[in-house]
């Protein structure tokens, strides 16, 4: 039933879209609208809908679960390949041969590893990977990048309408029956921190979500790209977060709000310079600290369920780090770690943490551990934890440099965005996993990839369609 409304909403959403723009559809306008109609049904989960199980169980190896999944991506990928055909007259743009030799290595070595006894477990992202990476390069090599963003600030505005609207009923008015319109199995954990849930099956899950639009609506805000309207949604994007209940979310924004100022707003100045510390990050940080301390969001942070969360992520970690010490190079193999930690771990937590109220110890091995970097740490090993070490870093080096050998204000809308999401990652993946979830790298693996397309940075800002 959850399905049947999600597609209702996205069908009216096509319609009034082509209502609003009957008198403007041009290829452009229709790429625009598809582009946001993909970004709205990114906040849907039930949408990335299974196609094969490879097994019974209930909550499958890791992070990705137990099936291959159609994603909503997939239902945009023949408008972009019709696009593409039309612009260039059946030609196919050449692929990088650097990017493809890296891809396939990565999906060898995921493949190959021999420490995985289920194989099958790591199928299932690489097939979300793949299809996902063609469905990025058909949007490429089909659009400017103003078309680009044009729509996903589109897409973005009405899911915030959505999502806004979803997060005042619960919460806020206590209508808890919204929480299960758009998730049947949506949950929204204890009485004392329910907080909003939206169109997601879990508040955490929202939450990241809603910080990567925020992220997105700051970019514009700074960029002065429909100003007033960015002020607003990125105002209301806030608002959605603090609804949501979740620390994790919130500190992330104020980090992504703290580097955007440090590195972009006084990009002309050293980061660690007298200007930034005291008129950009000085500032900010007090502001942060007097909204959390002097506010009702004290409750939240300092209070509430506080220790309870933390013992229960404490005796994750301490999971992760034992995979790790087993499988230090290559890893477990990706999305198997729960496979492993249900079957073959034990840890005495009473020993460690003494007689607790509350050890939780089948919901510890249960779920995936709730901590992204500890999930590629023991599923991918110092392999794969290096190679995203060195993918933020690289970003972080290179951002002032990127951002002055472009003149777009898109691609400084993208790379702020992406800087966004890099701090909320780093924030939020030390408590939580959703980052990894499809829904969430929908989105970041998008802003990645847009910001280190070479192309899109060095674009004027009035290239278009060629139809």
């Amino acid at each position: 039933m959850d399905r049947i409304l999600i597609f209702t909403v996205l069908i009216l959403s096509l319609i009034f879209l082509f209502i609003k723009n009957r008198d403007n559809i041009t290829y452009q306008k229709l790429t625009e609208i598809m582009i946001a109609l993909y970004i709205f049904s990114c906040a849907f989960p039930r949408l990335f809908m299974p196609l094969y199980y490879v097994t019974a169980e209930t909550m499958g190896w890791g992070t990705f679960g137990n099936a291959f999944r159609m994603g909503s991506y997939f239902y945009f990928i023949p408008y972009f390949m019709f696009i593409q055909i039309k612009q260039s007259a059946f030609k196919i743009p050449k692929i990088n041969i650097l990017i493809l030799s890296s891809f396939a290595i990565f999906i060898a070595y995921i493949a190959l590893n021999t420490n995985n006894t289920v194989i099958s477990s790591s199928y299932i992202p690489i097939f979300y990977f793949v299809t996902y990476a063609f469905f990025l390069y058909l949007i490429i090599i089909s659009c400017s990048l103003k078309t680009i963003i044009n729509g996903i600030y589109l897409g973005f505005s009405i899911t915030v309408c959505l999502h806004l609207l979803l997060a005042i009923l619960f919460p806020v008015l206590d209508i808890k029956a919204v929480t299960t319109l758009f998730f049947k199995e949506a949950t929204v954990r204890s009485a004392e921190r329910a907080g909003a849930v939206g169109t997601f099956g879990h508040p955490n899950n929202f939450a990241v979500y809603a910080s990567y639009y925020f992220m997105f609506f700051i970019g514009c805000v700074f960029t002065k790209f429909r100003y007033k309207n960015s002020i607003i949604f990125a105002i209301l994007s806030f608002v959605i977060i603090i609804l949501t209940m979740s620390r994790s979310a919130l500190m992330g924004s104020a980090l992504g709000l703290i580097m955007i100022i440090a590195l972009y707003i006084y990009r002309e100045h050293k980061i660690f310079s007298p200007k930034i510390i005291f008129k950009g990050i000085l500032p900010a940080i007090i502001a942060i600290v007097l909204l959390l301390v002097f506010t009702p969001l004290s409750n939240l942070f300092f209070e509430s369920d506080m220790d309870e969360m933390m013992l229960a992520r404490s005796m994750h970690y301490l999971c992760g780090i034992e995979i790790f010490k087993q499988f230090p190079i290559t890893g477990f193999g990706l999305n198997s770690h729960l496979k492993y930690m249900s079957e073959n771990l034990y840890i005495d937590f009473n020993t460690i943490f003494g007689k607790t109220e509350w050890l939780g110890n089948d919901f510890i091995y249960s779920y995936p551990i709730h901590n992204t970097w500890l999930v590629i740490l023991c599923e991918t090993g110092i392999i794969g934890i290096t190679t995203a070490i060195l993918f933020i870093g690289n970003f972080f080096f290179r951002f002032k440099q990127y951002v002055k050998e472009s003149n777009s204000t898109y691609f400084s809308i993208t790379i702020i965005t992406a800087l966004g999401i890099i701090c909320c990652l780093l924030v939020q993946g030390n408590s939580d996993w959703a980052p990894l979830t499809p829904t969430s790298l929908n989105i970041s693996l998008l802003f990645f990839t847009l910001s280190l397309c070479k192309k899109y940075r060095f674009e004027t800002e009035n290239n278009t369609l060629k139809i």
